[in-house]
Order: C-alpha cells, then structure tokens, then sequence
C-alpha cells in the first residue's frame, strides 16, 4: 500500500510509499526551518512517547517564535500535520506551498516510487507544476 498525491482533473498524480510521502513532507519542513524540520521528523518517526511529548511542546514553543513563522503559516502546518492516507488541502494551500518552494533546488530527491519517476523532470518540479495548476484551476488537494 501507498499514498496517490492528485487532485481531480489534475494532469499529475504523484504515487509513493509512506516513506516517499513523509520525505515529501520532510523536505518542504526544512525549507520552513531545519530546527522545526528535526522536531517535525522527531514526531513522525515514531520516537517513544516520552521524546514526542517533549518533542511536541518544542515545537509548539518554536511555532509562537513570529519572527521564523508568520501568521498565515497554518495552512503549511494542515498539509504537513494531517494524516497520511484521507488527507486535502484547498488549493489556496497548494499556492502558499508553491509560494514557499518555488526557488527551492532539492537536488535531485525524489519521493516517488521508482516506476514512476521521469528522466525529463525531477520529482519536485513536477510537484511544483502540480501546486501551480491545482492553484489556477482552483482543484484542491487530496491523498489517499
């Protein structure tokens, strides 16, 4: 089993496994803020619940800092936060996310399956593309 990343009448579906899904989600963290991209890790990665609740009040401690997080970082934080299979986001999501990756060069990560993956396009740029049109074709995001 795995997470399809689409959004209807989208050109791009995006399939992955869990940890293609949480490596997507890792990388726009760190574009964020590395010390939040730990924490964030930190949760996701199952550490023993004594090191998440600490990691958790951690994090909610860096969040208050408005300096690193502007006000309209929540609808960031509902794509990362939500849960890995019946998640969506509103394609004004899916603009305040191009909005933050759009520059960003990941390198050649990639976080989809093998299968799946295309020589002409990195995984990200692909991604990107996606953002762009669920934003101008008002679609929302969704995953399954």
């Amino acid at each position: 089993m795995g997470v399809c990343l689409t959004a209807n009448n989208s050109s791009y579906s995006f399939y992955m496994g869990y940890f293609g899904f949480h490596a997507l989600r890792r990388s726009i963290a760190e574009v964020i803020d590395p010390e939040f991209a730990q924490l964030y890790h930190e949760m996701l990665a199952g550490v023993f619940m004594e090191d998440r609740i600490e990691a958790e009040k951690k994090l909610s401690k860096l969040l208050m800092d408005e300096d690193k997080f502007p006000e309209d970082i929540e609808p960031i934080l509902d794509f990362l936060f939500q849960p890995d299979v019946e998640g969506k986001v509103s394609y004004k999501t899916c603009k305040k996310l191009y909005d933050l990756i759009q520059d960003v060069n990941f390198k050649g990560k990639s976080f989809r399956y093998g299968c799946y993956q295309n020589s002409e396009m990195s995984d990200y740029e692909m991604f990107k593309e996606f953002l762009k049109e669920c934003y101008r074709y008002h679609r929302n995001m969704r995953w399954y």
